[in-house]
């Protein structure tokens, strides 16, 4: 059993050092412990079955966690990279709008230094006019960018958020599955299985579907939602209230 305490205490561990976004790791890191807790005398009834479970589960678990960050990253980093393109395809927009504000202001300045003061006043009436004029069409033409840009970005925000819910509906299922699974071992319900790798499943920002029958794309869930079916382990639940 002291084994079983050394795995509890890294599992801990590894919960206190997750990053502090990371809310569905520390939320199903933490059931976790709470499962050991549960099944301590099935423990104690079957020291070495309850190592094995253990063993290969927690294995599972901290495949399904690097699974779950890297294809959140993924998200974070796919709609950055759009927000970049955003900023370099309105670089054209800038450089006109810096060019004429640099413009209206060198005119200015130029009849600063005069000393006639015919030539002075005529000169600030004339370039203050123009000035005005090209204010006026700066404001206008960042407005209409600001427009669009802004648009941009609701939309990339929109699609970030939809793919780091599908990813953590995904990991919500995967995770909860292999807490019963887990469960059932600890209990002698089931054997140890085979050693094997969970399989990948990253979101596509281009697909509706992340698992079958969900569509994400009108089917918004967010981050409140799936802690709640962490916290409860109600994943069936949970579905039934997402899904139309």
């Amino acid at each position: 059993m002291q084994i079983l305490q050394i795995l509890a205490l890294c599992l801990l561990a590894s919960t206190c050092l997750c990053a502090p976004s990371d809310k569905l790791v520390q939320s199903t890191e933490l059931k976790l412990m709470q499962l050991m807790v549960d099944t301590r005398a099935e423990q104690r009834d079957n020291p070495e079955q309850s190592l094995a479970c253990f063993e290969y589960y927690l294995k599972v678990f901290e495949e399904l966690n690097e699974e779950y960050r890297e294809n959140y990253a993924a998200c974070l980093a796919t709609a950055s990279e759009k927000r970049d393109q955003i900023e370099e395809s309105t670089q054209p927009e800038r450089d006109a709008i810096e060019e004429s504000a640099l413009s209206t202001c060198t005119a200015l300045k130029g009849c600063a230094v005069l000393t006639d003061s015919v030539l002075y006043f005529n000169c600030f009436a004339i370039n203050g006019k123009q000035g005005r004029e090209s204010m006026y069409k700066i404001s206008a033409d960042a407005s209409e960018t600001l427009a669009a840009v802004s648009e941009q970005y609701r939309l990339i925000e929109s699609e970030e958020h939809r793919c780091t819910n599908a990813t953590g509906r995904v990991y919500v299922e995967k995770t909860h599955q292999a807490s019963e699974d887990l469960s059932s071992c600890l209990r002698g319900e089931t054997t140890v299985p085979s050693p094997t790798s969970t399989t990948s499943t990253s979101p596509s920002e281009d697909s509706s579907t992340t698992a079958a029958g969900i569509d994400w794309k009108s089917d918004h869930i967010y981050d409140d939602q799936l802690l709640s079916a962490v916290d409860s382990h109600d994943v069936s639940g949970y579905r039934k209230l997402n899904v139309s």
